[in-house]
Protein backbone atom coordinates (compact mmCIF):
# COMPACT_ATOMS: atom_id res chain seq x y z
CA UNK A 1 0.00 0.00 0.00
CA UNK A 2 2.99 2.52 1.10
CA UNK A 3 4.44 1.64 -2.26
CA UNK A 4 1.52 2.54 -4.49
CA UNK A 5 1.24 5.80 -2.29
CA UNK A 6 4.70 6.63 -3.22
CA UNK A 7 3.99 5.76 -7.05
CA UNK A 8 1.09 8.07 -7.24
CA UNK A 9 2.84 10.86 -5.90
CA UNK A 10 5.41 10.43 -8.13
CA UNK A 11 3.45 10.33 -10.59
CA UNK A 12 1.91 13.48 -9.61
CA UNK A 13 4.89 15.90 -9.38
CA UNK A 14 6.22 14.15 -13.01
CA UNK A 15 2.59 15.27 -14.07
CA UNK A 16 2.53 18.77 -12.75
CA UNK A 17 6.01 19.58 -14.17
CA UNK A 18 5.87 18.47 -17.58
CA UNK A 19 6.22 21.58 -19.46
CA UNK A 20 2.51 23.01 -21.65
CA UNK A 21 2.92 21.32 -24.59
CA UNK A 22 0.24 23.74 -26.86
CA UNK A 23 -3.02 24.23 -27.26
CA UNK A 24 -6.20 22.18 -28.39
CA UNK A 25 -8.95 23.59 -29.38
CA UNK A 26 -12.58 21.51 -29.20
CA UNK A 27 -15.46 22.61 -30.05
CA UNK A 28 -19.29 22.14 -31.86
CA UNK A 29 -20.70 23.66 -34.70
CA UNK A 30 -24.33 24.02 -36.26
CA UNK A 31 -25.30 22.83 -39.41
CA UNK A 32 -22.14 21.73 -40.36
CA UNK A 33 -21.34 18.45 -41.55
CA UNK A 34 -18.66 16.80 -43.40
CA UNK A 35 -16.76 20.46 -44.65
CA UNK A 36 -13.65 21.76 -43.14
CA UNK A 37 -13.47 24.75 -41.17
CA UNK A 38 -10.65 26.72 -40.87
CA UNK A 39 -8.67 28.54 -38.46
CA UNK A 40 -6.80 31.97 -39.08
CA UNK A 41 -4.43 32.85 -36.66
CA UNK A 42 -1.99 35.99 -38.00
CA UNK A 43 -0.56 35.32 -41.78
CA UNK A 44 -1.60 31.72 -41.92
CA UNK A 45 -4.40 29.09 -40.92
CA UNK A 46 -5.27 25.55 -40.27
CA UNK A 47 -7.97 23.66 -41.27
CA UNK A 48 -10.09 19.95 -39.92
CA UNK A 49 -12.92 18.00 -41.37
CA UNK A 50 -16.10 19.06 -39.18
CA UNK A 51 -17.72 15.34 -37.97
CA UNK A 52 -20.78 15.18 -36.53
CA UNK A 53 -21.03 18.66 -35.63
CA UNK A 54 -17.43 18.69 -33.62
CA UNK A 55 -14.07 19.53 -34.41
CA UNK A 56 -10.81 19.77 -33.11
CA UNK A 57 -7.50 22.23 -33.57
CA UNK A 58 -4.18 21.62 -32.46
CA UNK A 59 -0.94 23.96 -32.13
CA UNK A 60 1.42 25.65 -30.07
CA UNK A 61 1.88 29.83 -29.56
CA UNK A 62 3.97 31.28 -27.21
CA UNK A 63 1.51 33.88 -26.03
CA UNK A 64 -1.90 34.74 -26.64
CA UNK A 65 -2.67 34.80 -30.30
CA UNK A 66 -5.79 36.82 -32.22
CA UNK A 67 -8.26 33.74 -34.69
CA UNK A 68 -10.98 33.96 -36.29
CA UNK A 69 -12.59 30.70 -37.54
CA UNK A 70 -14.43 30.49 -41.35
CA UNK A 71 -16.45 27.83 -43.16
CA UNK A 72 -15.23 26.59 -46.64
CA UNK A 73 -16.88 29.68 -48.47
CA UNK A 74 -17.52 33.38 -47.97
CA UNK A 75 -17.51 34.34 -44.38
CA UNK A 76 -17.29 36.87 -41.73
CA UNK A 77 -17.12 36.23 -37.71
CA UNK A 78 -18.59 38.44 -35.19
CA UNK A 79 -15.58 38.95 -33.10
CA UNK A 80 -11.82 37.68 -32.98
CA UNK A 81 -11.30 35.27 -30.04
CA UNK A 82 -7.78 34.90 -28.41
CA UNK A 83 -6.24 31.78 -27.62
CA UNK A 84 -3.57 30.24 -25.72
CA UNK A 85 -1.51 27.28 -25.07
CA UNK A 86 -4.13 24.91 -23.11
CA UNK A 87 -7.32 23.09 -23.08
CA UNK A 88 -9.68 25.35 -25.27
CA UNK A 89 -13.59 25.01 -25.70
CA UNK A 90 -15.67 26.78 -28.42
CA UNK A 91 -19.72 26.75 -29.46
CA UNK A 92 -19.91 27.57 -32.69
CA UNK A 93 -23.01 28.92 -34.37
CA UNK A 94 -23.27 29.56 -37.93
CA UNK A 95 -26.13 31.89 -39.49
CA UNK A 96 -26.63 32.48 -43.42
CA UNK A 97 -27.33 35.41 -44.32
CA UNK A 98 -27.42 37.91 -47.47
CA UNK A 99 -26.10 41.37 -48.90
CA UNK A 100 -27.19 43.08 -51.97
CA UNK A 101 -29.12 40.82 -54.26
CA UNK A 102 -28.34 37.21 -53.76
CA UNK A 103 -25.20 37.67 -52.69
CA UNK A 104 -24.65 34.88 -49.29
CA UNK A 105 -21.66 34.53 -47.18
CA UNK A 106 -22.01 32.13 -43.88
CA UNK A 107 -21.86 34.30 -40.62
CA UNK A 108 -20.53 32.35 -37.26
CA UNK A 109 -21.00 33.77 -34.05
CA UNK A 110 -19.08 32.36 -31.07
CA UNK A 111 -21.42 31.46 -28.60
CA UNK A 112 -19.22 30.72 -26.01
CA UNK A 113 -15.07 29.83 -25.64
CA UNK A 114 -13.89 28.53 -22.34
CA UNK A 115 -10.20 27.80 -21.33
CA UNK A 116 -8.70 31.44 -22.26
CA UNK A 117 -7.56 34.19 -19.42
CA UNK A 118 -6.94 36.70 -22.32
CA UNK A 119 -10.57 35.61 -24.43
CA UNK A 120 -12.26 36.40 -21.08
CA UNK A 121 -10.64 39.79 -20.67
CA UNK A 122 -11.55 40.53 -24.22
CA UNK A 123 -14.53 39.70 -23.61
CA UNK A 124 -15.24 41.45 -20.49
CA UNK A 125 -13.70 44.53 -21.60
CA UNK A 126 -17.01 44.09 -24.70
CA UNK A 127 -19.11 44.14 -21.82
CA UNK A 128 -17.76 46.61 -19.89
CA UNK A 129 -17.40 48.82 -22.89
CA UNK A 130 -21.07 48.53 -23.73
CA UNK A 131 -22.70 49.00 -20.17
CA UNK A 132 -20.27 52.05 -20.03
CA UNK A 133 -20.07 53.92 -23.44
CA UNK A 134 -21.90 56.94 -22.38
CA UNK A 135 -20.10 57.75 -19.25
CA UNK A 136 -17.20 59.74 -19.11
CA UNK A 137 -14.79 58.47 -21.30
CA UNK A 138 -11.86 58.57 -18.22
CA UNK A 139 -13.56 55.35 -16.84
CA UNK A 140 -13.01 53.65 -19.96
CA UNK A 141 -9.55 54.96 -20.24
CA UNK A 142 -8.89 53.76 -16.76
CA UNK A 143 -9.86 50.67 -17.07
CA UNK A 144 -8.03 49.91 -20.59
CA UNK A 145 -5.16 51.31 -18.83
CA UNK A 146 -4.87 48.16 -16.26
CA UNK A 147 -5.47 45.65 -19.02
CA UNK A 148 -2.70 47.59 -21.58
CA UNK A 149 -0.24 47.43 -18.23
CA UNK A 150 -1.01 43.85 -17.22
CA UNK A 151 0.66 40.87 -18.88
CA UNK A 152 -1.65 39.90 -21.50
CA UNK A 153 0.64 41.08 -24.20
CA UNK A 154 0.25 43.12 -27.23
CA UNK A 155 -1.89 41.29 -29.48
CA UNK A 156 -4.66 41.94 -26.97
CA UNK A 157 -4.02 44.94 -26.09
CA UNK A 158 -3.56 46.04 -29.99
CA UNK A 159 -7.38 44.35 -30.73
CA UNK A 160 -8.61 46.35 -27.72
CA UNK A 161 -7.21 49.32 -29.13
CA UNK A 162 -8.86 49.12 -32.34
CA UNK A 163 -11.69 48.28 -31.10
CA UNK A 164 -11.52 51.82 -29.27
CA UNK A 165 -10.45 53.57 -32.41
CA UNK A 166 -13.36 52.27 -34.28
CA UNK A 167 -15.89 53.26 -31.92
CA UNK A 168 -14.32 56.41 -31.14
CA UNK A 169 -15.19 56.70 -27.53
CA UNK A 170 -12.41 57.83 -26.27
CA UNK A 171 -10.31 60.98 -27.36
CA UNK A 172 -7.53 61.15 -29.41
CA UNK A 173 -4.80 62.08 -26.68
CA UNK A 174 -6.49 59.02 -24.49
CA UNK A 175 -6.13 56.18 -27.78
CA UNK A 176 -2.52 58.19 -28.36
CA UNK A 177 -1.85 57.35 -24.61
CA UNK A 178 -2.91 53.87 -24.69
CA UNK A 179 -1.15 53.20 -28.20
CA UNK A 180 2.09 54.50 -26.41
CA UNK A 181 1.96 51.32 -23.68
CA UNK A 182 2.15 49.13 -26.37
CA UNK A 183 5.40 50.46 -27.82
CA UNK A 184 6.94 50.70 -24.69
CA UNK A 185 6.20 47.32 -24.41
CA UNK A 186 8.20 46.01 -27.18
CA UNK A 187 7.65 45.15 -30.73
CA UNK A 188 4.25 45.44 -32.38
CA UNK A 189 2.76 42.28 -32.92
CA UNK A 190 0.76 42.63 -36.20
CA UNK A 191 1.99 45.19 -38.78
CA UNK A 192 -1.28 45.34 -40.68
CA UNK A 193 -2.96 46.03 -37.73
CA UNK A 194 -0.70 48.87 -36.28
CA UNK A 195 -0.52 50.43 -39.48
CA UNK A 196 -4.30 51.12 -39.50
CA UNK A 197 -3.95 51.85 -35.72
CA UNK A 198 -1.27 54.88 -36.65
CA UNK A 199 -3.51 55.99 -39.30
CA UNK A 200 -6.13 56.45 -37.33
CA UNK A 201 -4.54 58.01 -34.18
CA UNK A 202 -1.95 59.80 -36.09
CA UNK A 203 -4.16 61.27 -39.20
CA UNK A 204 -2.21 63.80 -39.69
CA UNK A 205 0.52 61.66 -40.74
CA UNK A 206 -1.63 60.49 -44.06
CA UNK A 207 -3.92 63.60 -44.76
CA UNK A 208 -4.45 67.04 -43.42
CA UNK A 209 -7.57 69.52 -43.73
CA UNK A 210 -7.66 71.02 -46.91
CA UNK A 211 -5.99 67.54 -48.72
CA UNK A 212 -8.28 66.18 -51.62
CA UNK A 213 -9.37 62.75 -50.76
CA UNK A 214 -8.62 59.67 -53.07
CA UNK A 215 -11.41 58.53 -55.06
CA UNK A 216 -12.49 54.85 -54.34
CA UNK A 217 -15.31 52.94 -55.86
CA UNK A 218 -17.23 50.31 -53.64
CA UNK A 219 -20.50 47.87 -53.85
CA UNK A 220 -23.83 49.65 -52.71
CA UNK A 221 -26.34 47.04 -51.29
CA UNK A 222 -28.21 46.73 -54.29
CA UNK A 223 -24.81 45.55 -55.88
CA UNK A 224 -24.41 48.65 -57.88
CA UNK A 225 -21.18 50.41 -57.87
CA UNK A 226 -20.99 53.75 -56.69
CA UNK A 227 -17.57 55.93 -56.78
CA UNK A 228 -16.61 59.40 -54.77
CA UNK A 229 -15.78 61.37 -57.72
CA UNK A 230 -19.37 61.07 -59.08
CA UNK A 231 -20.03 63.36 -55.78
CA UNK A 232 -17.58 66.31 -57.46
CA UNK A 233 -19.08 69.67 -57.25
CA UNK A 234 -21.83 68.98 -54.30
CA UNK A 235 -21.54 69.14 -50.99
CA UNK A 236 -20.19 66.36 -49.53
CA UNK A 237 -20.17 64.11 -46.44
CA UNK A 238 -18.68 60.50 -45.81
CA UNK A 239 -19.67 58.23 -43.35
CA UNK A 240 -17.69 55.17 -42.44
CA UNK A 241 -19.60 53.30 -39.87
CA UNK A 242 -20.12 49.66 -38.48
CA UNK A 243 -23.54 47.83 -37.63
CA UNK A 244 -21.40 46.60 -33.91
CA UNK A 245 -20.67 50.16 -33.23
CA UNK A 246 -23.14 51.36 -31.19
CA UNK A 247 -22.03 54.80 -31.49
CA UNK A 248 -22.21 55.03 -35.25
CA UNK A 249 -26.11 53.77 -35.43
CA UNK A 250 -26.65 56.29 -32.83
CA UNK A 251 -25.33 58.88 -35.08
CA UNK A 252 -28.37 57.75 -37.69
CA UNK A 253 -31.31 60.15 -36.81
CA UNK A 254 -28.67 63.23 -36.46
CA UNK A 255 -27.23 62.57 -39.97
CA UNK A 256 -30.50 62.43 -41.20
CA UNK A 257 -31.84 65.29 -40.09
CA UNK A 258 -28.70 66.69 -41.43
CA UNK A 259 -29.47 65.94 -44.99
CA UNK A 260 -32.89 66.45 -44.44
CA UNK A 261 -31.90 69.93 -43.73
CA UNK A 262 -29.14 70.57 -46.68
CA UNK A 263 -30.42 68.00 -49.52
CA UNK A 264 -32.17 70.75 -51.02
CA UNK A 265 -28.65 72.58 -52.04
CA UNK A 266 -26.83 69.64 -52.75
CA UNK A 267 -25.61 68.27 -50.10
CA UNK A 268 -25.03 64.23 -49.87
CA UNK A 269 -24.17 61.53 -47.48
CA UNK A 270 -22.22 58.63 -48.43
CA UNK A 271 -22.53 55.74 -45.86
CA UNK A 272 -19.39 53.23 -46.36
CA UNK A 273 -20.24 49.93 -43.65
CA UNK A 274 -17.29 48.20 -42.32
CA UNK A 275 -17.76 44.67 -41.55
CA UNK A 276 -15.94 42.29 -39.45
CA UNK A 277 -14.34 39.53 -41.29
CA UNK A 278 -12.37 36.13 -41.01
CA UNK A 279 -12.92 35.97 -44.60
CA UNK A 280 -11.96 33.10 -46.81
CA UNK A 281 -10.54 34.24 -49.91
Amino acid sequence: MNKCIVFLSILLIVCACTPNDGYKISGIINDYENEYLFLYHHDTYDSTLVENGKFSFEGNFEQPFPISFATGRISATDRNSFIENGQIRVELKKEVRTRGKGFEYDWIIIEQLSGSKSDQVFQNYLDFKDQNIKKDGKIVFSYLEEIFNGDYGNALNEQILFEEVSDSTLTLDQLRKLYQIIKDNGADFDTVLNNRLVYAIYPERIIGIGDKIKDFSLLDSNGKVVSTNQFRGSLFLMDFWASWCKPCREEFPDLKNLYDSYKDKGFEILGVSVMRTGMLG
